[in-house]
């Protein structure tokens, strides 16, 4: 709530055009920009020639970035998820969040002298697009799908609801998470929130006040009573591999 409001507009680069050919279609460099502070999220925004009902946001894990998970970059463990879901007919926005651990950790320092922190300027970069004029005109069905540390933002996307068809959460990795000093000293945890939000939550809490329509592609939940929240989907992942699994996530964007 510390957030104004936030402002998508296109940008181009030093190094190549705003919007390029891509595949049957085209892909354009974006932002949503915020003015105190000031700072932006960027995205790419992949469009069909032919005009698309359904839209697929994607949030990539740790290491990873938004040309990878497009496949402008070198392939990596998203495995180019936004290019193929792009092949199967859908338009595709991917966000980049912060790749490097430490970083995300040196920039949450900095955005707390401004009574915010990275979780809630990832959120809101993501709320406001898409509730979005240019996004609700141009799409019926949005759909979000998030990977490992992008499954903990979409999940709090889930949690406010927001203008999306479908949720999907998938390999959230909280288990592994919580009181691991391993991703308290990379991550620097402790200082994403400014409260004990951390410490107090617990991983069952994220599936209770999900919104109808979301999915969790995980092992964590096994043992979790699914009947006790309607709407709510429960997948167990087929691979110990962190990777996302793509015939789960085509066949949730099918149902």
């Amino acid at each position: 709530d510390n957030l104004p409001k936030g402002i998508p507009n296109e940008f181009s680069t030093a190094l190549e055009k705003n919007s390029k050919n891509y595949h049957n279609g085209s892909i354009s460099y974006n932002s949503i920009h915020f003015n105190y502070p000031e700072i932006s999220v960027r995205y790419l925004h992949a469009k069909h020639h032919e005009k698309k009902k359904k839209l697929v946001i994607i949030l990539h894990g740790h290491g990873s970035s938004a040309n990878k998970v497009m496949g402008l970059d070198k392939k990596d463990y998203m495995n180019e998820l936004g290019k193929k879901i792009f092949e199967e007919g859908y338009d595709v926005i991917s966000f980049d969040t912060t790749s490097n651990m430490r970083i995300g950790g040196y920039l949450n320092s900095q955005l707390l002298l401004y009574g915010i922190q990275i979780y809630g300027l990832w959120t809101k970069a993501i709320m406001d697009l898409a509730e979005s004029k240019e996004i609700i005109n141009d799409y019926e069905d949005i759909y979000l799908y998030g990977f490992s540390n992008g499954a903990l933002i979409a999940n709090f996307c889930s949690i406010l609801d927001g203008n999306f068809s479908k949720i999907i959460i998938d390999d959230i990795v909280l288990s592994k998470i919580k009181g691991n000093f391993y991703y308290h000293r990379e991550q620097e945890y402790s200082l994403y929130f400014l409260r004990p939000l951390w410490e107090k939550i617990n991983r069952n809490d994220f599936v209770k006040f999900s919104k109808k329509g979301t999915f969790f592609i995980s092992n964590d939940f096994v043992n979790f009573n699914k009947k006790s929240i309607p709407g709510i989907s429960i997948i167990p992942k087929k691979y110990s591999f962190h990777i996302p699994e793509e015939d789960i996530i085509f066949s949730i964007f099918k149902k």
